[in-house]
């Protein structure tokens, strides 16, 4: 029984320090309470403000402190105000967010920059690998290459040894059967590597083909009359090929693509004979038709498909004047006489004509053609004359020292028109004469026995040079078209 009642002292006695200590607790908070609020008033009345304040506590033990007026009344804890810290807390809480997805915008953009490079660098890698691929199929390209000169060399070397030990040779058989008559005057070799022979009373154009040696006048018909055209050139421009008129009103077009003839476009020219025999094409593109029995000279204008027989004037009536033309290395363009006693130069850049400075040449039918070498001369082709006439376009001198006189078996109508041969020598197309006449521009040597080709009167008019190495001369009455190999 003692035991009990001590025990029941000492358990009373615990609770009642422990209510004491809430007590202590609540009236702690209570002067908390009372402190804070006696503050605010001070405050309020030292502002002069009408708010007050309320202290509550909420069921959870939270102390809640407002103002009446919380809009216009701070709150001070300490002296520092609790409202305008929140604000700035709230600001650099804004900050810091926008810090934060700038942060994470930049990173983005590092992260983007990051596989950027990779994939250059990734990228320059392969290219330096393809580089070196490159590199290694370009060393063997070259060496392929220089295996390729070598051997090219080499068969250069042994075409020119082979060349060397060919004789020149001719062939009036393999193409043949082209009929009787004047047939053709002069041949141009046209883009397309065919070779043109142009109508003097034949009815169509002679069309050649060098690979297969096969000849055409069908093809390009149903072109009337006589004494038509006389020789061509083809226009740089357009690649057609332009014929001189001869007898004819019009001036005559092919056109080598579509194997056709235009006879309207240039016409109503005048009816006389041997008008215009051959002529060239001047460093500005036109056509310079030389005067046979014109007054004139015919400019074409292959750009606009006109003519011109009036700037270049009053260079006589006399018959068969000049035949052909070439423009020497001074831009000039040359035509050496065939009855005229002088060489008729003409500017192109001016259109103004000299017939006095290489004069004095004497009459008659002296020479039927107008070549010009590799060395720069020029070379008038032996008609009747008995010397090839040679022209230095340098100083206007002339050479007469070529003799021909009894060469050929003929003493007139030797040669009509003459081809630069590849290997730089000139090839002067027998007319009446018998045999081809070879002439070295190098050493002035003449050769009359290489290509015999036999007796015969207006054999050939003219030729042109294929792109095979060979000369077609054009048949005037022969029936086949003379080919002459030249050697090298």
């Amino acid at each position: 029984m003692a035991q009990q009642r001590h025990g029941s002292s000492s358990s009373s006695s615990s609770a009642c320090r422990l209510r004491l200590r809430k007590v202590a607790a609540a009236v702690t908070t209570a002067l908390a309470v009372v402190t804070v609020a006696v503050v605010l008033a001070q405050q309020q009345r030292q502002l002069g403000c009408l708010a007050k304040v309320v202290l509550m506590e909420d069921s959870a033990g939270s102390l809640h402190i407002n103002t009446t007026d919380p809009a216009a009344q701070s709150m001070y804890v300490n002296g520092l105000d609790v409202v305008r810290l929140f604000e700035t807390v709230q600001v650099q809480q804004s900050m810091l967010t926008e810090q934060e997805n700038t942060n994470q915008l930049v990173l983005g953009k590092l992260n983007a920059l990051a596989t950027a490079v990779q994939v250059a660098e990734d990228e320059r890698d392969a290219m330096s690998t393809q580089l070196s691929t490159l590199q290694v199929q370009y060393d063997m390209l070259a060496e392929e290459q220089h295996s390729t000169i070598n051997a090219s060399d080499a068969l250069e070397a042994l075409d020119a040894r082979v060349c060397k030990l060919e004789v020149p040779r001719w062939d009036a058989t393999t193409i043949s059967n082209l009929g009787t008559g004047h047939k053709w005057n002069g041949g141009v070799l046209a883009g397309n590597g065919l070779i043109y022979g142009i109508p003097q009373d034949s009815t169509g154009v002679l069309v050649l083909d060098p690979k297969s040696n096969t000849a055409d006048f069908t093809t390009i018909g149903a072109l009337g009359g006589s004494s038509k055209w006389s020789n061509a050139v083809v226009a740089p421009n357009n690649g057609f090929i332009y014929a001189f008129p001869r007898h004819s009103r019009s001036v005559l077009v092919i056109d080598p693509f579509t194997n056709t003839a235009d006879t309207t476009t240039m016409t109503d020219l005048s009816s006389a004979g041997n008008k215009w025999h051959g002529g060239t094409v001047a460093p500005n593109g036109l056509i310079y038709g030389m005067p046979g029995s014109a007054s004139t000279a015919i400019i074409i204008d292959p750009f606009t498909n006109t003519y011109d027989i009036t700037t270049i004037a009053d260079l006589g009536s006399q018959q068969d004047k000049w035949y052909d033309a070439v423009v020497a290395a001074n831009g000039l363009i040359y035509a050496l006489p065939r009855t005229s006693p002088s060489v008729l130069i003409i500017d192109p850049a001016t259109n103004a004509v000299d017939t006095t400075s290489i004069n004095n040449l004497g009459g008659g039918d002296k020479w039927y053609g107008t070549v010009l070498a590799s060395n720069g001369l020029i070379y008038g082709v032996p008609y009747t004359a008995s010397y090839v006439l040679v022209v230095d376009p340098a100083d206007n001198s002339v050479d007469m020292s070529i003799s021909v006189s009894g060469l050929g078996g003929s003493s007139s109508y030797k040669w009509n028109g003459a081809v630069l041969a590849r290997n730089g020598k000139l090839v002067f197309i027998p007319y009446y004469a018998n045999a081809a006449l070879v002439l070295d521009p190098e050493t002035h040597a003449v050769d009359v026995t290489s290509f015999q080709v036999g007796s015969g009167t207006q054999k050939w008019s003219g030729g042109a040079l294929a792109r095979n190495g060979l000369i077609y001369a054009i048949p005037d009455t022969h029936p086949a078209i003379l080919i002459l190999e030249t050697g090298c």
